[in-house]
């Protein structure tokens, strides 16, 4: 993941708007372009599997919407990221556009990669609990764990490290099942 500072001024979506499509992540936090190489297999696989699981609980029975990456989340008008998976509740304070989703998902999910792993516990983690993301999974393909946050005042709390469950906090009745997304 590199990161491309402008030097006059923090970047906006329109800045965003004007890079162009080369099959990377790219990102503005906090005012700064940072750009990330396409994911692994493996992290596409657990990516697919938390996809299958949070759709048949959250988006079929109509509690909220459930989002992969590439999507665009404004979070401000510096700040547009691209998580890896996305829930929000039908209730929640985000809303969906025709572009983007505008304000604080519920749920935000993060897959590790060598590339994105400083920036996913760093400045994005520090960004979501900033824009109040409730929520914020950090899922490790290698150890095959998910790290679960739960947002306290402006910052998050480790509520736990999963490594056969999961037990939403934002949706109380979804449970990820792990086994699935180490295939």
């Amino acid at each position: 993941m590199t990161s491309i500072r402008h030097p006059a001024r923090k970047l906006t979506y329109e800045d965003y708007c004007r890079i162009p499509e080369d099959r990377c992540r790219h990102e503005i936090l906090d005012g700064e372009h940072v750009v990330s190489p396409a994911p692994l297999v493996a992290h596409q696989n657990a990516v697919r599997a938390i996809i299958a699981q949070l759709s048949r609980t959250i988006h079929e029975p109509r509690r909220g919407a459930v989002f992969v990456s590439p999507i665009d989340v404004r979070l401000s008008p510096h700040d547009i990221v691209q998580p890896d998976v996305i829930a929000i509740r039908a209730d929640g304070a985000a809303h969906v556009t025709e572009r983007w989703i505008e304000g604080a998902p519920d749920l935000v999910v993060e897959v590790l990669s060598p590339s994105t792993s400083r920036h996913d516990r760093g400045l994005k983690a520090t960004g979501y609990a900033t824009f109040g993301v409730r929520e914020y999974w950090l899922v490790d393909v290698v150890d095959r764990s998910i790290e679960q946050f739960e947002l306290e005042g402006d910052r998050y709390a480790l509520r736990q490290t999963a490594t056969t469950t999961l037990h939403s906090l934002a949706f109380p009745d979804v449970t990820l099942e792990l086994a699935a997304l180490w295939m």
